[in-house]
């Protein structure tokens, strides 16, 4: 018998992701929502419920991962670099950063 999470067999809405995505963290809401509404579309499924899976951590937990405060694990590694990668990119797109 195989057990699994049904939720990863489903087709994730964005609205529920950016709603996932709202933390009581303003700094959390300012890496997340922007990423995910820019790229959330452009991710395979997996993607997108691995992302979805990612925002059920605690706010604290997300914020170290962010912060380099604590060690990611490695199922998030790439969630973690992406949305940084994605925020060095817009901010030296908008001439923020030299």
């Amino acid at each position: 018998m195989c057990l699994y999470d049904n939720t990863m067999e489903q087709n994730i809405n964005i609205n529920k992701v950016i709603w996932a995505g709202r933390r009581g963290l303003l700094e959390l809401d300012l890496l997340l929502e922007p990423f995910i509404r820019a790229e959330f579309n452009k991710m395979s499924e997996f993607d997108q419920n691995h992302l979805y899976e990612f925002l059920k951590l605690d706010d604290d937990e997300l914020f170290d991962f962010f912060l380099g405060s604590k060690e990611v694990p490695q199922q998030f590694l790439a969630i973690v670099s992406e949305v940084l990668e994605f925020h060095a990119k817009e901010k030296n797109i908008l001439g923020l950063w030299a």
